[in-house]
């Protein structure tokens, strides 16, 4: 490979998160960190000027991000943009959680 470290790269691991959906009932569901080339994919839909593109902004990330327990995934784009609003959102927010960088302070108290 390369002289980069190891820690710089997504790592595969599946994360178990509860989310609380819309019925108000807290489920267990599992999620992976979502690579760069998603991230790019998901910056350049926001940006798009096709309103149909753009909508999809958001449930690209939480497609690329809910998976089985073996990492495998469960969501399509197509079916995670047919998400009820606030289903979409619950999961948005744990997407977010778990792939916004960490901050000095976070990392100290880990």
């Amino acid at each position: 490979m390369s002289d980069l470290d190891e820690d710089l790269f997504v790592s595969p691991e599946v994360i178990r998160r509860p989310v609380k959906l819309g019925d108000g009932k807290e489920r267990e569901f599992h999620f992976r960190r979502y690579s760069g080339a998603v991230y790019s994919a998901h910056l350049a839909a926001a940006a798009s000027r096709n309103p149909d593109v753009r909508e999809t902004a958001i449930p690209h990330l939480v497609a690329a991000s809910l998976c089985d327990e073996d990492g495998e995934p469960v969501l399509s784009v197509a079916s995670a943009c047919r998400l009820k609003p606030v289903v979409l959102a619950a999961f948005y927010t744990v997407v977010r959680e778990l792939n916004e960088p960490r901050s000095e302070a976070a990392e100290k108290k880990a």
